[in-house]
């Protein structure tokens, strides 16, 4: 598996306020960090109880770049007086954000009423990884449903923010259905990505199991050229565009590279024999 860039292709810095987050994502590669690359915790509901970080970067600072906020948990009702503290004042120190969430209704209320006047500093990205409630249920347990992260979506459009979707990872096949569904309401880009780190995170996550096939080079080919023969490049009037995320982007060039050889391969196999003949 090639190894992913995670929140890297999006922003030079990813800050966050808390080691914890109660959406409870069955993927969530924050989990993965604490359960497998750095042992703090040893069973994923442990992330579910709130936990202030020991070290917060401090908010003060203009950062060179862009600013990603919240990497190792979203805003939710229940922390958003200190996300929002923290937020303000990253944007009043100059600092262009990006903020990652699956939304609420109330906090994106809230954040539209508090972070109004640093419109031109901010991006929101919404991730929304299928319109089919069941699956977003079953795999994001505490998380909004499609409806309310697609008013949310709007609810921001309509205030004049820019707006982006986090597709990463898809969770159902029909990622050009999801997209047909939202793009209205999009002003940057729509990023589509597959589930990193599957085999570590199904051990202790066993009901990921059923989403495997998702990911195998033949779906991702498939949406792939789905995505591409539909949309094409410049679908959006150059406004919006397409992007893959670094892994799912590696699975299809690979699979180009096998092509583009086996063509050639085939071609000096044909000049050979025809030679020989």
């Amino acid at each position: 598996m090639t190894q992913t860039k995670g929140w890297g292709e999006w922003a030079d810095h990813q800050l966050g306020i808390q080691n914890s987050c109660e959406r409870g994502c069955s993927y969530c590669f924050a989990t993965y960090n604490d359960m497998v690359r750095y042992k703090r915790i040893t069973k994923p509901q442990e992330r579910l109880k709130y936990k202030q970080r020991k070290t917060i970067k401090k908010p003060d600072k203009k950062y060179p770049g862009r600013v990603a906020f919240a990497n190792s948990h979203d805003i939710t009702i229940n922390n958003y007086s200190e996300c929002e503290d923290y937020l303000v004042r990253l944007l009043k120190a100059g600092n262009h954000v990006l903020i990652v969430t699956k939304p609420d209704y109330v906090v994106i209320r809230f954040l539209i009423s508090a972070l109004g006047k640093f419109r031109e500093q901010l991006e929101f990205r919404i991730t929304i990884g299928t319109y089919d409630n069941e699956v977003l249920k079953k795999f994001e347990p505490n998380a909004s449903d499609f409806e309310e992260r697609v008013l949310c979506l709007k609810m921001l459009f309509m205030a004049g923010f820019e707006t982006s979707v986090s597709i990463e990872p898809y969770l159902s096949r029909d990622v050009r259905g999801l997209i047909d569904r939202i793009y209205h309401y999009v002003t940057r880009e729509i990023w589509v990505g597959i589930m990193n780190h599957f085999d570590q995170i199904v051990e202790y996550a066993p009901v990921i199991e059923s989403l495997r096939e998702l990911y195998s080079l033949e779906t991702v080919l498939t949406i792939h050229s789905e995505l591409e023969r539909y949309f094409g490049h410049n679908y959006f009037t150059g406004k919006i565009t397409i992007k893959y995320k670094d892994t799912f982007e590696a699975m299809v060039n690979k699979n180009n590279f096998f092509e583009r050889n086996e063509l050639i391969v085939n071609s000096l196999l044909v000049e050979k024999n025809g030679v020989g003949n």
